[in-house]
């Protein structure tokens, strides 16, 4: 259980990824926008928002994405 809220868990792990939240300073945070998340793997995976490249492209139209 976290000690400065009522979330809890039983993976030790997942405590210690929430806890981040109350420390802003762990927080990953993107230069471009207000996004922030917990993990840098987050941040990475949001960033390619932000570039021109497009990883997925539909063949009928001209929609195109960085998920499939």
């Amino acid at each position: 259980k976290c000690s400065l809220c009522s979330y809890s868990s039983k993976r030790e792990d997942d405590l210690k990824t929430h806890a981040i939240t109350h420390n802003a300073s762990m927080m990953s945070s993107c230069s471009i926008c207000d996004y922030t998340c917990k993990r840098a793997p987050a941040l990475r995976k949001h960033m390619q928002k932000h570039q021109d490249v497009h990883l997925f492209s539909c063949q009928i139209c001209d929609f195109h994405c960085n998920y499939q």
